[in-house]
Order: C-alpha cells, then structure tokens, then sequence
C-alpha cells in the first residue's frame, strides 16, 4: 500500500514539474488549456487582464518602467522607430516641439490613444513604447501598413504615404521591418486583453483597422497583414526579454501570450481554430500566414482564384486617410477631382457634380446637394450598405437603384450611385457598412491522401515539428528527448 502511494505521489510530483509553460510563465496559462478559436482569445483574455494590487497600468510610470523594458545593452533606451538615436532613460523631453529627430523621445501608442480614448490601453506598456518625438509626430494616428509610395522617409527608414497592402489605399504609415512581428504580436495582444472593449474602438481611423466586434476585431486586410508581419519578423531574444519584464513584479504583472507561444494566431483567427490550445505540450504550427494546416487526414488543393481582389463585407470610415487625402474641412470649389478610396475590394467615390461644397476630414464626409457618391464592386454584387451618420440629418438619401429606407439601402447592384434632396444644409456620414454577395471563384478542387511517416501527440494533433515528449509515430508510441 505504502509503495503504491508513493507511486502515485511520484507521478503528481512528476506531473506538476512537467506542466510548465514556456519562458517562465509555469501555469500562468493553464486555464486556456483545451480551448479553440473564439473561446480560447477569450480565456486568455480572463488571464491577461487580471490585475496584481498596486502593478503596472501607469501612464507616468512609463518613464520608469522604460528602464526594465527598453533599456539596451549600451545603457540608452530603446527607441522602436529609431534605433540610432541615443536616448538616456529617465523621461523624455515632452515640452520639446521635436522639430527634428534626436530632439527627444515620447510614448508612443502602437494603437493610437485617439482611437479607444482612456483607461488601461493608454497606459499598458506592452503597447506603449518609447519613439522618437518627430517620427511619432509624423505618424500621427495613422494605420500601421506598408507603404506603396512614401511622401515622408525617416533616416533610419520608417515611411509615411499611401497604402501597399490590398484592401486599404489611404495614408499609412510603416515601420522598420525587424519590429513589425513584435508590432503584429502586440496587435493581438490588444485585441485579446481588451476583448471587453475592443468592439467600441471607433475613434478618428480605428475603423480601418477594428471590426467594431469581440471576434475576430480585426478587418479581413488588416488581419492578413498582421499575419505577414509576424511570419516575417519571428519572435526573437530581445522581445522574449521584454515580455519577461514587463511580468516581472516592478512593472505590470501580465504577459503577452503570442510572444510566449510562436504562431499562436493561428490557434485563434487561422487554420489552427479547430485545434485545441495546450499550454504546457503546444505543438506550434508551420507558420505560413493563414494557409497553415491544423491536422492529419486528407489535405484540400488545387483551388484557383479567378481575377482579381475579392470583395469582402466592410465597415469602411470615410476620412481623408481613407481617400489617401489631406483635407481637413470644406473643400474648395475649384478642386473638382473626385475622391477615391478602396478597401475590401470596395471602391467608394465621393464626386463634387454640379454642386459648390464639399467636405473631408480625419472624421467624416459631408453630402451636399448634387454631390455624388458612389459605391461599386468588381466582383460580386453589392446587397446592403448601411450609413452611420456625424449626428442626425433633416436631408433625405436617393439611390441609382435598390430601396432605401432610412439609412440602409438594400438590392442587388455592382455600383450604385447616391444623392440627397436639394435645399440648404448636408448629411454628415461616419461610416458605411458594406455587405456583398460574392461566389466561391473556386475551380479543380482535388484531394490527395499523404503518404509517408505521420507524427501525432497524445491529443490526437498531427504534429509537423516534434519537440521533445512523447508521441504517436507510425501507430507506436515514442518518445523524444
């Protein structure tokens, strides 16, 4: 009896030792343990969001706390938008114009401040980090994306100007390329820590980027680029660091589990959905975008796109960055080139016809009377566009086509053309939300059976790169150590 106990207290004893996470983070994550998808972003969100009394979450404290975060090995902090700057720890020089780089540096919201307001996310510096004061100004809050034709170049090769990644053609602004995994991974990060609010961010641009819901959060483009960024830019030593410190006790007492678990996106919004998460046995996937396959069995293939783009549903803000614009108010009547923007594979075209006013800024477009705006597809039909207004209007909205009722128009059109009533006064428009009907353009779907030898951990889960554990190879168990 006595050495069947201590068998069994053995094993307890051997099981709690092996149950560990990764980095140092022990069971930190054990309660997402067997979650998939949805489910699992939330239950790290119930992990992540707990707060220790008196840790972290201090927008001055930042200064501080900058020292056990971004302090580099030559003493100088660590600035994310340029690393040739030397800055000594101990507070930026925030009463400076920042006239110039090297003037100073200052806390930087990757997601900008203007689009969730206050509250945890302004003062979280897992997403707060130190920049140069004139860079940062520059990108302002524009969406972070690579830049297809840049109107402004930071000597260490940040660029602001127009839009490269398909779904988005307004103004952007790109970082170095060996910080844009670490700027992907914090992306979902902020959408999972704040799965309580993420659905209301929709201050100035965050619609461009945020869904304007708990899951997925992300538009479909934006998404895809957060992918690319972090396949590209795998994690590396100096983030693994970062995110142990800002752990530790001195500073916020949470972690970032997409650092600690490579291609863990893929577990949440990928091909890994179905899977189920462990935290102490993960299998990491074949991190190759959104394309990755979460298991055995029959593998799909062979499917061809047709054309171009496709055309996705989209809550699409019309503001001067979405129409890759600077006008910040009325326009002015002789300026009659019309204004252009796409995203999603939706054009949308805001023309100034016969009418004398226009109007454009960071928030809103206004229509006139005889302004025109159009809204078209290149594949699939357009069946719903619903208008979020400024504030409410006495102007009435017709369509080319369709019915309206109110602010939602509804048919069947690949363009449709609006106006409102003549008379004094305008319509103040937000945001459309832009719903189409598109088909699968999917032709010469086949299956092939794999061949070869077939690795499987205890769950079930074929595995492409087996650590060390035991598993399931070719219907025997084996173990690697």
């Amino acid at each position: 009896m006595k050495k069947i106990l201590l068998i069994a207290i053995s094993a307890v004893f051997a099981l709690g030792v092996f149950a560990q996470g990764p980095n140092g983070s022990g069971s930190y994550y054990k309660n997402a343990d067997g979650k998939k998808g949805s489910a699992l972003k939330t239950a790290l969100y119930g992990i992540i969001s707990k707060k220790t009394s008196g840790v972290g979450y201090s927008y001055d404290g930042l200064l501080v706390d900058y020292e056990e975060t971004d302090k580099r090995a030559d003493g100088y902090l660590r600035d994310w938008y340029a690393p040739s700057n030397k800055f000594v720890i101990g507070g930026p020089a925030e009463n400076r114009s920042y006239s110039k780089e090297g003037d100073g540096y200052n806390r930087e919201h990757l997601v900008p401040q203007s689009w969730f307001g206050s509250g945890d996310p302004k003062s979280d510096i897992i997403q707060v980090v130190p920049t140069d004061g004139y860079v940062n100004n520059r990108r302002s809050n524009y969406p972070l994306a690579d830049v297809k034709s840049a109107t402004y170049t930071s000597k260490d090769g940040c660029k602001l100007g127009s839009c490269a990644t398909p779904g988005y053609t307004g103004t952007v602004f790109e970082p170095l390329k060996d910080i844009k995994g670490d700027i992907a991974r914090i992306y979902f990060y902020m959408a999972t820590r704040y799965e309580n609010l993420v659905e209301n961010w929709d201050g100035a641009t965050a619609s461009i980027v945020f869904a304007g819901n708990k899951y997925p959060a992300f538009n479909d483009w934006y998404l895809k680029l957060l992918f690319e960024w972090s396949k590209n830019d795998p994690i590396d030593e100096v983030e693994r660091a970062r995110n142990n410190a800002v752990y530790s006790e001195k500073v916020q007492k949470n972690r970032n589990p997409f650092v600690d678990y490579p291609g863990l996106e893929e577990y949440i919004w990928g091909s890994c959905k179905d899977v189920a998460f462990s935290y102490d046995n993960y299998q990491q996937p074949e991190h190759s975008g959104s394309s990755v396959e979460p298991g055995g069995g029959e593998e799909q293939g062979g499917g061809q796109e047709q054309g171009g783009e496709t055309p996705a549903n989209a809550t699409i803000a019309l503001n001067n960055a979405f129409f890759g614009c600077s006008y910040n108010g009325a326009i002015n009547s002789g300026d009659s080139q019309d204004l252009v923007g796409t995203q999603n594979g939706i054009t949308v075209k805001y023309s100034l016809a016969s009418g004398s006013n226009r109007y454009c800024n960071d928030s809103q477009i206004r229509l006139y009377q005889n302004n025109t705006f159009t809204v078209s597809v290149g594949q699939g039909t357009i069946t719903k566009i619903e208008f979020e207004l400024v504030t409410s209007s006495s102007k009435t909205l017709y369509a080319s086509t369709g019915t309206i009722d109110g602010l939602t128009w509804t048919g069947n059109a690949s363009s449709v053309t609006f106006h409102v009533n003549s008379g004094s006064g305008n319509m103040q428009i937000k945001n459309i939300k832009v719903t189409v009907s598109v088909p699968s353009g999917i032709k010469n779907l086949f299956t092939k059976s794999r061949k070869g030898r077939q690795t499987y951990n205890l769950r079930g889960q074929r595995v492409k790169r087996a650590g060390k554990g035991i598993y399931i190879k070719n219907g025997k168990k084996v173990i690697i150590h």
